[in-house]
């Protein structure tokens, strides 16, 4: 027999659940809260060929995921956000207040870095917060900065040493002269790995030589390396430092031996940086190892953000380009294993143990248990990429995967510019 009291607590049980449904359906529906995400960046000085096209990325994947509706953290639903300041290529003085303004006024959960990581380790120690980096991969790694630093994309040693394989196996190169910048710590970690892979693999440098920040005129240093008969050049730094020293080898009529370098340089910036008269004469004989790219991807996915990408903003998406398009991808997924949008030590701890993000489109390696850090370092294939005058465009070279000095995966791709 059911009594009235019985009747009642259950008719009152269905009426809260039914009120619950409908405030769990209000909150779903509710307008979205905005999550604001920090970067510093080179958008102006010496480096700003970089942080422009990252900046761009970024804001292209975020207009695209606040498009589809944000994301969901612990059942709320979010839109993104980027507050991104320049450093104006200087990372000790203006990146600091950056970083002061982002993470200990605006109180950003996660925070996008690029160069000169080292010049925050004290605010890092203060303030720490969980930093994506797209860019810094010097030697020493950055990784020792700070526990809270990580890398989305392979450390120096992972593709410096295939440079030097492919000229010793490939081009059958056996006389390096290495040209470099003494003040970058990105050309002297490439130096130390030049070395390292030239003992390995049988190669001798023939001639070592780095010039002093703020030089202009390399001919002194070309002429020095020129004279051990070296039968390859190998450069140092970053596509701001080797092209203008690429353009002057040519200028010098050094236009026969292959000139390596680990800068990542696009079509565009070649054409920026050389100049439009003679960047495709210039570039004819380079060799550029670093990561993959968005242009010479298989992948659909990336193949569409390529076009996109070069479609919206008229130049070519780097590897870091692509990196930096990713990074929003990243944070998303760190803050919904962490359930939460701003508790930066849950958010630390979670992308610590996140997995790849499914919709990313630079090609990462998971670990074995299907992590995206392998401790702290996201890892791709790396690529050789060479010029191809008749299209004024690069093509792959060669594909590979280093662990130590052996090569785990490698295609060398004899045909790259006839399909680019």
């Amino acid at each position: 027999m059911t009594t009235r009291s019985g009747t009642g607590r259950r008719f009152i049980e269905a009426a809260l659940g039914i009120l619950a449904m409908v405030a769990a359906g209000a909150t779903a529906n509710a307008s979205p809260k905005t999550v604001t995400i920090g970067a510093i960046l080179p958008l102006s000085g010496l480096f700003s060929t970089l942080g422009p096209p990252e900046r761009d990325a970024m804001q292209m994947s975020i207009h695209k995921i606040n498009k589809a509706g944000g994301f969901t953290v612990d059942g709320k639903r979010y839109l993104l956000k980027l507050k991104a300041l320049d450093d104006e290529s200087n990372a000790a003085t203006v990146g600091i207040s950056d970083y002061r303004k982002l993470v200990a006024v605006d109180r950003v959960p996660v925070l996008i870095m690029t160069d000169s990581t080292r010049a925050y380790a004290s605010m890092l120690r203060r303030d720490p917060v969980a930093a994506l980096n797209i860019l810094d991969s010097t030697y020493p790694s950055i990784l020792d900065v700070n526990k809270h630093v990580f890398l989305l994309r392979s450390d120096t040693p992972a593709y410096v040493p295939g440079a030097v394989w492919y000229l010793k196996n490939v081009l059958h190169k056996n006389r390096i002269g290495f040209i470099g910048s003494a003040a970058d710590p990105y050309s002297t970690g490439i130096e130390t790995w030049v070395k390292k892979a030239a003992h390995a693999y049988g190669v001798k440098i023939v001639s070592d030589v780095n010039y002093p920040a703020g030089t202009t005129d390399f001919s002194p240093f070309i002429q020095k390396t020129m004279a051990a008969k070296p039968d390859a050049i190998f450069l140092g730094g970053v596509t701001q430092e080797v092209l203008p020293v690429a353009k002057q080898l040519y200028q010098m009529g050094i236009r026969n031996l292959p000139v390596v370098h680990d800068s990542g340089a696009t079509p565009t910036q070649a054409k920026q940086i050389i100049g439009d008269t003679l960047y495709n004469k210039v570039m004819a004989n380079n060799y550029d190892f670093a990561g993959t790219l968005p242009q010479t991807s298989t992948d659909p996915r990336t193949q569409t953000f390529f076009k996109a990408f070069k479609a919206d903003y008229a130049e070519y998406p780097d590897d870091l380009t692509m990196w930096a398009y990713d990074a929003p991808y990243v944070i998303i997924g760190a803050m919904q294993k962490a359930g939460s949008v701003s508790n930066r030590n849950k958010i630390y701890e979670a992308m610590l143990a996140m997995k790849v993000p499914p919709k990313t489109i630079s090609g990462w390696i998971p670990t074995a248990s299907g992590r995206l850090f392998h401790g702290r370092d996201a890892k791709t294939l790396s690529e050789g990429t060479r010029w191809c005058t008749a299209t004024k465009t690069i093509a792959p070279a060669f594909l590979y995967f280093l662990k130590g000095f052996k090569l785990t995966h490698k295609d060398v791709v004899t045909n790259g510019c006839a399909a680019h």
